[in-house]
């Protein structure tokens, strides 16, 4: 697999500044023999399914920032929580580029103090969903309602679905008191 993900960057120029991450289960009905395999367990976990009747294995897809090409997956064990697959397949991708400077992008699972931290503490960006209910953004939320916040604008791309389109993207450039 790394080798087919390193001839697919060359060949296609793809970039590997952005990579989108998620993961789904895979549902396993009936009788299967795993025994004489070293692979990912097949277990009872967090079924996305819901069928809690049923065992699963965890699926992760990286695919990347432009044109959404799959590049690199991982199989994970059933039990295996979301949260939990984000570091490893974080230094998976960085050592696959030998770079730590591009944008993982992942949903909320990946908005975890220990996940932040990590990709953080080894020069790594990010882009997440913060969770409604964490209490982090009731001041945020504060401030923004009473027009404190000014946004700057970050940069601006043609739209991959509507290339008739730009979608902009900002960051906050400072609070007021």
């Amino acid at each position: 697999m790394l080798e087919l993900a390193v001839t697919a960057i060359r060949i296609h120029q793809l970039t590997t500044d952005a990579f989108h991450n998620d993961t789904t289960s895979i549902t396993f009905k009936g009788r299967y023999d795993i025994s004489e395999l070293n692979a990912a367990h097949i277990c009872h976990g967090h079924n996305k399914d819901f069928r809690s009747d049923c065992k699963q294995i965890v699926f992760g897809l990286n695919i990347t920032g432009d044109g959404h090409i799959p590049l690199t997956f991982n199989l994970f064990d059933g039990n295996q929580s979301d949260d939990k697959t984000h570091i490893p397949n974080w230094q998976a991708l960085r050592n696959l580029l030998d770079k730590e400077n591009f944008i993982y992008i992942a949903d909320c699972k990946l908005c975890s103090i220990k996940n932040l931290d990590y990709i953080h503490e080894h020069h790594g960006l990010f882009i997440t969903i913060v969770p409604e209910n964490r209490n982090m953004l009731r001041p945020f939320e504060q401030r923004l309602k009473d027009g404190q916040v000014v946004w700057e604008k970050a940069y601006s791309v043609i739209d991959t679905r509507d290339k008739q389109k730009t979608v902009t993207y900002y960051s906050m450039f400072k609070f007021f008191n």
